[in-house]
């Protein structure tokens, strides 16, 4: 299910996710394997939830710019990302099981060599649009 425009945004050190339409801000930690958006530039999509919630099953392709919002665990991060990408994701936003943040490592397989999408790990309880806990 698609839900409505959000805007993306980075800086380091840790990223800080900007969700304009409700004005969330939310500290992330960047993926290590994929590239990280330039301080302040923004990506405007929508936030997609695929119908398997742990993103670990490919997803068929959307049709419009998305960011996939995906649980943590099941699969690994790199796999995560990589089916996202190959769903059209732009961004991919990992929702972690607790409230503990990290770098995001690639090494268990799939997905890390070309990632051309960037990727966050949030704390448990990100909410998205209709204000229900991912």
């Amino acid at each position: 299910t698609s839900e409505a425009l959000y805007s993306l945004g980075a800086s380091p050190p840790l990223d800080t996710l900007y969700l304009s339409s409700n004005n969330i801000k939310v500290t992330a930690h960047a993926a290590l394997f994929t590239p990280r958006l330039a301080p302040f530039q923004v990506l405007s999509s929508t936030l997609h939830f695929p119908s398997d919630a742990s993103g670990c099953v490919t997803e068929k392709r959307v049709t419009h710019p998305a960011i996939f919002v995906v649980r943590r665990g099941e699969c690994g991060f790199a796999a995560k990302v990589a089916n996202a990408e190959f769903g059209g994701a732009e961004g991919v936003v990992v929702v972690n099981s607790d409230s503990m943040l990290f770098p995001m490592a690639g090494g268990e397989g799939g997905g890390v060599d070309g990632t051309r999408v960037p990727a966050w790990l949030v704390e448990t309880g990100f909410k998205g649009v209709q204000g229900e806990a991912v």
